[in-house]
Protein backbone atom coordinates (compact mmCIF):
# COMPACT_ATOMS: atom_id res chain seq x y z
CA UNK A 1 0.00 0.00 0.00
CA UNK A 2 1.44 3.36 -1.04
CA UNK A 3 1.78 6.26 1.40
CA UNK A 4 -0.81 8.24 -0.57
CA UNK A 5 -3.32 5.37 -0.43
CA UNK A 6 -2.70 4.97 3.31
CA UNK A 7 -3.30 8.67 3.94
CA UNK A 8 -6.56 8.60 1.95
CA UNK A 9 -7.69 5.52 3.88
CA UNK A 10 -6.90 7.10 7.24
CA UNK A 11 -8.70 10.32 6.34
CA UNK A 12 -11.75 8.35 5.17
CA UNK A 13 -11.75 6.36 8.39
CA UNK A 14 -11.50 9.56 10.44
CA UNK A 15 -14.43 11.19 8.61
CA UNK A 16 -16.58 8.06 9.00
CA UNK A 17 -15.76 7.89 12.71
CA UNK A 18 -16.71 11.53 13.26
CA UNK A 19 -19.93 11.11 11.31
CA UNK A 20 -20.64 7.84 13.10
CA UNK A 21 -20.34 9.51 16.49
CA UNK A 22 -22.62 12.32 15.30
CA UNK A 23 -25.25 9.85 14.13
CA UNK A 24 -24.99 7.90 17.40
CA UNK A 25 -25.65 11.08 19.39
CA UNK A 26 -28.59 11.90 17.12
CA UNK A 27 -30.05 8.42 17.69
CA UNK A 28 -30.16 9.10 21.44
CA UNK A 29 -31.88 12.45 20.89
CA UNK A 30 -34.58 10.87 18.72
CA UNK A 31 -35.65 8.68 21.64
CA UNK A 32 -36.18 11.77 23.80
CA UNK A 33 -38.04 13.53 20.98
CA UNK A 34 -40.46 10.64 20.65
CA UNK A 35 -40.78 9.44 24.24
CA UNK A 36 -39.51 12.20 26.54
CA UNK A 37 -41.25 12.39 29.94
CA UNK A 38 -42.51 15.92 29.26
CA UNK A 39 -42.58 18.58 26.55
CA UNK A 40 -39.55 20.38 27.93
CA UNK A 41 -37.40 17.28 27.42
CA UNK A 42 -38.83 16.68 23.95
CA UNK A 43 -38.39 20.30 22.81
CA UNK A 44 -34.82 20.49 24.13
CA UNK A 45 -33.91 17.20 22.43
CA UNK A 46 -35.43 18.38 19.16
CA UNK A 47 -33.48 21.65 19.27
CA UNK A 48 -30.23 19.72 19.74
CA UNK A 49 -31.22 17.27 17.01
CA UNK A 50 -31.97 20.12 14.59
CA UNK A 51 -28.60 21.70 15.23
CA UNK A 52 -26.76 18.37 15.07
CA UNK A 53 -28.26 17.07 11.86
CA UNK A 54 -27.91 20.47 10.16
CA UNK A 55 -24.21 20.49 11.03
CA UNK A 56 -23.88 16.94 9.70
CA UNK A 57 -25.73 17.75 6.46
CA UNK A 58 -23.47 20.70 5.78
CA UNK A 59 -20.59 18.23 5.33
CA UNK A 60 -19.74 18.04 1.63
CA UNK A 61 -20.16 14.24 1.44
CA UNK A 62 -23.40 14.03 3.43
CA UNK A 63 -25.67 13.73 0.36
CA UNK A 64 -24.38 10.23 -0.29
CA UNK A 65 -24.14 9.17 3.34
CA UNK A 66 -26.53 6.52 4.65
CA UNK A 67 -28.81 7.45 7.54
CA UNK A 68 -30.56 4.07 7.91
CA UNK A 69 -29.84 3.93 11.63
CA UNK A 70 -31.83 7.12 12.34
CA UNK A 71 -35.17 5.61 13.26
CA UNK A 72 -38.31 7.79 13.06
CA UNK A 73 -36.58 10.09 10.57
CA UNK A 74 -37.61 9.69 6.94
CA UNK A 75 -34.71 10.07 4.49
CA UNK A 76 -35.64 9.99 0.79
CA UNK A 77 -33.39 10.33 -2.24
CA UNK A 78 -34.84 10.95 -5.70
CA UNK A 79 -34.10 8.46 -8.47
CA UNK A 80 -32.18 11.11 -10.39
CA UNK A 81 -30.00 11.66 -7.31
CA UNK A 82 -30.71 15.41 -7.33
CA UNK A 83 -32.90 15.78 -4.24
CA UNK A 84 -32.88 14.46 -0.69
CA UNK A 85 -35.61 15.01 1.89
CA UNK A 86 -35.26 14.56 5.66
CA UNK A 87 -38.52 14.82 7.64
CA UNK A 88 -39.70 13.90 11.14
CA UNK A 89 -42.36 14.85 13.68
CA UNK A 90 -42.26 16.03 17.26
CA UNK A 91 -45.25 14.60 19.18
CA UNK A 92 -46.32 16.71 22.15
CA UNK A 93 -46.73 14.89 25.44
CA UNK A 94 -50.53 15.38 25.44
CA UNK A 95 -50.77 13.19 22.32
CA UNK A 96 -52.99 15.75 20.61
CA UNK A 97 -50.47 18.12 19.03
CA UNK A 98 -47.65 17.58 16.57
CA UNK A 99 -44.94 19.69 15.01
CA UNK A 100 -42.98 18.80 11.90
CA UNK A 101 -39.37 19.43 10.95
CA UNK A 102 -37.13 18.73 8.01
CA UNK A 103 -34.51 19.69 5.47
CA UNK A 104 -34.13 19.62 1.70
CA UNK A 105 -30.79 18.92 0.11
CA UNK A 106 -30.64 19.53 -3.63
CA UNK A 107 -28.08 19.96 -6.34
CA UNK A 108 -27.85 22.97 -8.63
CA UNK A 109 -25.54 23.61 -11.57
CA UNK A 110 -23.12 25.47 -9.33
CA UNK A 111 -23.41 23.93 -5.86
CA UNK A 112 -25.30 21.79 -3.36
CA UNK A 113 -27.96 23.54 -1.30
CA UNK A 114 -29.36 22.77 2.16
CA UNK A 115 -32.65 24.40 3.25
CA UNK A 116 -34.57 23.96 6.51
CA UNK A 117 -38.32 23.27 6.37
CA UNK A 118 -40.50 25.36 8.72
CA UNK A 119 -43.88 23.93 9.76
CA UNK A 120 -46.56 26.57 9.09
CA UNK A 121 -49.62 24.30 9.24
CA UNK A 122 -51.49 26.57 11.66
CA UNK A 123 -51.53 29.53 9.25
CA UNK A 124 -52.14 27.72 5.94
CA UNK A 125 -55.85 28.26 5.27
CA UNK A 126 -56.32 26.53 1.88
CA UNK A 127 -53.72 23.76 1.75
CA UNK A 128 -54.88 22.19 -1.53
CA UNK A 129 -54.55 25.43 -3.47
CA UNK A 130 -51.74 27.42 -1.84
CA UNK A 131 -48.24 27.62 -3.24
CA UNK A 132 -45.72 27.18 -0.45
CA UNK A 133 -41.99 27.47 0.25
CA UNK A 134 -39.58 25.79 2.69
CA UNK A 135 -40.14 28.76 5.03
CA UNK A 136 -43.92 28.26 4.77
CA UNK A 137 -44.32 24.50 4.70
CA UNK A 138 -47.35 22.29 5.37
CA UNK A 139 -45.49 19.95 7.74
CA UNK A 140 -45.46 16.36 6.47
CA UNK A 141 -43.42 13.17 6.94
CA UNK A 142 -42.71 12.02 3.38
CA UNK A 143 -42.28 8.36 2.49
CA UNK A 144 -42.10 8.36 -1.33
CA UNK A 145 -40.65 10.64 -4.00
CA UNK A 146 -41.67 10.23 -7.67
CA UNK A 147 -39.96 12.36 -10.35
CA UNK A 148 -42.04 13.24 -13.44
CA UNK A 149 -41.21 15.44 -16.43
CA UNK A 150 -43.10 18.40 -17.84
CA UNK A 151 -41.80 20.97 -20.33
CA UNK A 152 -38.20 19.77 -19.88
CA UNK A 153 -38.40 20.29 -16.11
CA UNK A 154 -38.54 17.70 -13.34
CA UNK A 155 -41.34 17.82 -10.78
CA UNK A 156 -41.11 15.64 -7.68
CA UNK A 157 -44.40 14.11 -6.56
CA UNK A 158 -44.22 13.42 -2.84
CA UNK A 159 -46.39 11.01 -0.84
CA UNK A 160 -46.62 11.73 2.86
CA UNK A 161 -48.38 11.27 6.16
CA UNK A 162 -49.50 13.86 8.69
CA UNK A 163 -50.98 13.32 12.16
CA UNK A 164 -53.34 16.21 12.92
CA UNK A 165 -54.60 15.37 16.43
CA UNK A 166 -56.02 12.48 18.45
CA UNK A 167 -59.03 12.22 16.11
CA UNK A 168 -57.67 12.61 12.60
CA UNK A 169 -54.73 11.79 10.39
CA UNK A 170 -53.98 12.77 6.81
CA UNK A 171 -52.26 11.39 3.73
CA UNK A 172 -50.86 13.94 1.29
CA UNK A 173 -49.85 14.08 -2.36
CA UNK A 174 -47.51 17.06 -2.74
CA UNK A 175 -45.60 18.57 -5.67
CA UNK A 176 -42.03 19.80 -5.13
CA UNK A 177 -40.23 21.73 -7.85
CA UNK A 178 -37.42 24.22 -8.33
CA UNK A 179 -37.70 27.69 -9.82
CA UNK A 180 -34.43 29.55 -10.39
CA UNK A 181 -32.77 27.14 -7.95
CA UNK A 182 -35.38 27.91 -5.25
CA UNK A 183 -37.39 25.03 -3.77
CA UNK A 184 -41.17 25.43 -3.94
CA UNK A 185 -44.14 23.29 -2.91
CA UNK A 186 -47.43 23.16 -4.79
CA UNK A 187 -47.85 23.10 -8.54
CA UNK A 188 -51.11 22.57 -10.51
CA UNK A 189 -50.06 19.18 -11.80
CA UNK A 190 -53.06 17.22 -10.43
CA UNK A 191 -56.28 17.24 -12.50
CA UNK A 192 -59.48 16.33 -10.62
CA UNK A 193 -62.35 16.57 -13.08
CA UNK A 194 -61.98 20.02 -14.61
CA UNK A 195 -60.03 21.45 -11.65
CA UNK A 196 -56.25 21.55 -11.25
CA UNK A 197 -54.88 21.30 -7.71
CA UNK A 198 -51.47 22.02 -6.21
CA UNK A 199 -51.75 19.05 -3.85
CA UNK A 200 -54.28 16.55 -2.50
CA UNK A 201 -55.10 15.95 1.17
CA UNK A 202 -57.08 13.01 2.50
CA UNK A 203 -58.37 13.21 6.08
CA UNK A 204 -59.48 10.08 7.93
CA UNK A 205 -60.13 8.75 11.41
CA UNK A 206 -56.88 8.31 13.34
CA UNK A 207 -57.93 4.76 14.24
CA UNK A 208 -58.20 3.83 10.54
CA UNK A 209 -55.47 3.07 8.03
CA UNK A 210 -55.37 4.57 4.55
CA UNK A 211 -53.35 3.05 1.72
CA UNK A 212 -51.62 5.54 -0.59
CA UNK A 213 -48.84 4.04 -2.70
CA UNK A 214 -47.04 4.36 -6.00
CA UNK A 215 -47.27 1.28 -8.21
CA UNK A 216 -44.27 1.17 -10.53
CA UNK A 217 -45.74 -1.51 -12.81
CA UNK A 218 -48.92 0.51 -13.29
CA UNK A 219 -46.93 3.76 -13.20
CA UNK A 220 -49.60 5.38 -11.08
CA UNK A 221 -50.63 6.25 -7.54
CA UNK A 222 -53.38 4.05 -6.08
CA UNK A 223 -55.23 4.88 -2.88
CA UNK A 224 -58.24 4.09 -0.69
CA UNK A 225 -61.35 6.18 -1.21
CA UNK A 226 -62.29 7.95 2.03
CA UNK A 227 -65.98 8.13 2.91
CA UNK A 228 -68.05 9.95 5.54
CA UNK A 229 -70.80 8.75 7.86
CA UNK A 230 -74.01 8.89 5.79
CA UNK A 231 -76.03 9.82 8.88
CA UNK A 232 -73.52 12.47 9.93
CA UNK A 233 -71.92 13.79 6.68
CA UNK A 234 -69.36 15.88 8.54
CA UNK A 235 -68.06 12.84 10.42
CA UNK A 236 -65.08 11.43 8.52
CA UNK A 237 -64.69 7.68 8.85
CA UNK A 238 -62.08 6.15 6.59
CA UNK A 239 -61.60 3.79 3.63
CA UNK A 240 -64.87 2.38 2.24
CA UNK A 241 -63.41 -0.54 0.27
CA UNK A 242 -63.16 1.25 -3.08
CA UNK A 243 -60.09 2.72 -4.74
CA UNK A 244 -59.11 5.80 -6.71
CA UNK A 245 -55.97 6.37 -8.74
CA UNK A 246 -53.75 9.00 -10.31
CA UNK A 247 -52.20 8.24 -13.69
CA UNK A 248 -49.52 10.47 -15.20
CA UNK A 249 -50.72 11.22 -18.73
CA UNK A 250 -50.29 14.21 -21.04
CA UNK A 251 -47.84 15.79 -18.57
CA UNK A 252 -50.25 15.82 -15.62
CA UNK A 253 -51.63 13.53 -12.92
CA UNK A 254 -55.22 12.63 -13.87
CA UNK A 255 -57.59 11.45 -11.13
CA UNK A 256 -59.66 8.31 -11.80
CA UNK A 257 -62.50 7.42 -9.46
CA UNK A 258 -63.65 3.96 -8.38
CA UNK A 259 -60.98 1.90 -10.14
CA UNK A 260 -60.98 -1.90 -10.01
CA UNK A 261 -58.04 -2.79 -7.78
CA UNK A 262 -58.13 -6.44 -8.92
CA UNK A 263 -57.32 -5.65 -12.55
CA UNK A 264 -55.61 -2.29 -12.16
CA UNK A 265 -52.13 -3.78 -12.57
CA UNK A 266 -53.01 -5.64 -15.76
CA UNK A 267 -50.89 -3.93 -18.45
CA UNK A 268 -53.64 -4.64 -21.01
CA UNK A 269 -56.19 -2.71 -19.00
CA UNK A 270 -56.81 0.82 -20.28
CA UNK A 271 -58.52 3.24 -17.94
CA UNK A 272 -61.36 5.23 -19.46
CA UNK A 273 -61.00 8.98 -19.28
CA UNK A 274 -62.66 10.30 -16.10
CA UNK A 275 -65.89 12.23 -16.49
CA UNK A 276 -65.61 16.01 -16.17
Amino acid sequence: MSIRTLIVFMLSFFVCSVNGQSIDSLKLLIKDIQRGENDSIRFAANDKFLSGIESLLKHKDSFNQKFDSLKNVSVLTSEDNQVRLYTWLLPYYDGNHYEYFGFIQYKTKTSDTLVRLVDSSSVIVKPESEKLTPERWLGIVYYKIIPVSKSKKTYYTLLGWKAKDKSYSQKVIEILYFDKDKAKFGYPLIKSGSVFKNRLLFTFNAMATMSLNFDKKYNGIVFDHISSNKKIPTQIVGPDGTYDALKYKKRKWILYRDVDARTLWDPKKILAEPKE
